[in-house]
C-alpha cells in the first residue's frame, strides 16, 4: 500500500516550510528511524541522531522552491534555488518515502 500522491507532495511542501523555519523536532518526526540525508555540500547523515545534529548545526539557507512533483509511488522531487552570500545555486532535492509516508532518504544535489 502506498500513500496517495497528493499526500507525499503535501508532506514535501510541509517539510520545506519546516526546514525554512528550522523546526528541528517537527522535521525529525517526519522521518523514519533509519533516515539518510545525502547532501552534496554537507555529506551523508544516517539515523535520527545524526540528522537531528545536522538540522541543528546547519540552519536553512534562504531559497525559493518550485512545485514538487512525484516521480513514482514513493519519490517526490523538488527543484529550487538557494542563495549563499552573493551566489545563487540551482539544486534538486529527492525525497524517498516509506509505505506509511515517513521520509527514508533525502538526496540534495546541485544542478
Amino acid at each position: 500500500m502506498n500513500p496517495p500522491e497528493n499526500d507525499l507532495i503535501d508532506a514535501t511542501i510541509s517539510y520545506l516550510e519546516r526546514r525554512k523555519n528550522n523546526r528541528v523536532i517537527e522535521l525529525v518526526n517526519m522521518c523514519s528511524d533509519n533516515i539518510v540525508i545525502d547532501s552534496e555540500r554537507d555529506g551523508i547523515f544516517r539515523g535520527k541522531e545524526e540528522v537531528t545534529k545536522y538540522y541543528t548545526d546547519n540552519k536553512a539557507v534562504k531559497g525559493d522552491w518550485d512545485q514538487p512533483y512525484q516521480t513514482d509511488t514513493r519519490t517526490v522531487v523538488v527543484t529550487g534555488r538557494v542563495y549563499f552570500l552573493f551566489l545563487t545555486f540551482n539544486i534538486k532535492a529527492t525525497f524517498d518515502y516509506n509505505v506509511i509516508g515517513k521520509i527514508v532518504k533525502i538526496t540534495i544535489r546541485r544542478l
